[in-house]
């Protein structure tokens, strides 16, 4: 239990605190947008769900693309800078 309360400490809250802030403003603002869009809480709510499930997803793999890209940046420059010691 101590663990837990370790982890509220910190960046961790900040962070946390700025997911869940970020989760409610985003799906307030996509079935507000529907709903000014459709006129129906049934169309919006099953639009909110589905990007509510899908952005999290999409996020991970724009993360991913992110990481490979600075791998291989970082990669060029190891490679320059031993090629130029050489």
């Amino acid at each position: 239990m101590e663990k837990f309360f370790i982890w509220l400490e910190g960046p961790n809250v900040l962070s946390t605190a700025k997911t869940i802030t970020y989760r409610i403003i985003s799906t307030v603002t996509t079935f507000t947008t529907v709903f000014a869009f459709t006129n129906s809480i049934k169309d919006s709510s099953i639009m909110t769900l589905i990007f509510t499930l899908y952005k999290p997803v999409q996020f991970w793999i724009h993360e991913r693309l992110w990481l490979v890209w600075e791998r291989r940046r970082e990669n060029r420059r190891i490679s320059i800078l031993l090629n130029k010691t050489n």
